[in-house]
């Protein structure tokens, strides 16, 4: 199996050169993702939504 893997994420990482994991400095902040994820969330209430629809 674990070869198997290892396979596939080498064929990722060949068919993909550019999809490396962020470094530290390119990384969003938890806090920021948390709050967009937060505010993403609520937009699909429906009382939000039948509040907008009045």
């Amino acid at each position: 199996m674990e070869k198997t893997v290892a396979a596939h994420h080498r064929c990722v990482k060949d068919s993909w050169p550019g999809c490396e994991p962020p470094t530290a400095d390119q990384a969003p902040d938890p806090r920021q993702a948390a709050a967009q994820a937060t505010a993403a969330h609520a937009e699909g209430r429906t009382r939000v939504v039948r509040t907008r629809q009045r």
